[in-house]
């Protein structure tokens, strides 16, 4: 999946009031990571790749936490893409 799909699979879960725990293989620069998420309504609480993890404070607007989870996620792999 890419990374616009794993923050619209976070984004649908919000509205289930329930906790979204799981890892899903997401493509970056023609490499997969896997990338870590635990999260519940509009806060993420964990996002992790390759042991490197940030938080997401609850955000007021789906739309405000989908730019959140595209700026950090594409962060995060960022990072690992140069270790790489």
């Amino acid at each position: 999946m890419t990374v616009s799909d794993f923050c619209k699979m976070v984004l649908e879960n919000s509205k289930t009031g329930k906790w979204l725990s799981c890892t899903a293989p997401v493509q970056y620069e023609k490499k997969t990571f896997n990338v870590g998420i635990k999260a519940f309504g509009l806060w993420v609480q964990r996002l992790e790749v390759n042991g490197i993890t940030a938080t997401i404070p609850e955000q007021k607007t789906k739309a405000a936490l989908f730019a959140a989870l595209i700026t950090e996620l594409s962060d995060l792999l960022f990072q690992q893409g140069e270790k790489i």
